[in-house]
């Protein structure tokens, strides 16, 4: 006979507007009908899992901004490169693309360029750990600041 341990549970009642209690009954039985095992419970515990997620992303990261210093010669290499481009339609995307990204190789130059973009490609792999040579992406960004001198 297998025992098994139960799991703590949590009895929540959640108001939601009409309209989006609706939306949710609707695609869950869309996705009942397709043959998917989908309850509200377990979109819930998703839905917790994910947030609780990315509170613990956001605390590992501003935890590294804080600990982020530049030495002095660096600093103005960081800054000039920050006034070249400060695009984020990169780095504003989920970490598990960013990472694909880096381990394709598939990184756009700007996002090279950019220090919020290359602040963010650093975080990710620090993280998530990539397979692609670092030294070797370190060298094209370097190669890429040269040409834009």
């Amino acid at each position: 006979m297998e025992i098994k341990k139960q799991v703590p549970s949590i009895t929540v009642n959640i108001r939601v507007p009409a309209s989006i209690y609706e939306r949710l009954e609707d695609e869950i039985s869309k996705m009942n009908k397709n043959g998917q095992k989908v309850s509200k419970n377990s979109l819930y515990v998703e839905a917790l899992t994910q947030f609780l997620d990315s509170i613990e992303e956001e605390q590992v990261y501003q935890y590294e901004e804080e600990e982020f210093e530049l030495q002095p010669e660096t600093k103005v290499v960081a800054d000039e490169i920050e006034n070249i481009t400060e695009s984020c339609s990169f780095c504003d995307r989920p970490d598990r693309e960013i990472k694909r990204d880096i381990d394709n190789d598939n990184i756009p130059d700007d996002a090279l360029l950019s220090r919020c973009c290359w602040r963010r490609i650093s975080y990710v792999r620090a993280i998530f750990g990539v397979t692609i040579e670092w030294p070797e992406l370190c060298r094209r960004r370097g190669r890429l600041y040269k040409s834009k001198r």
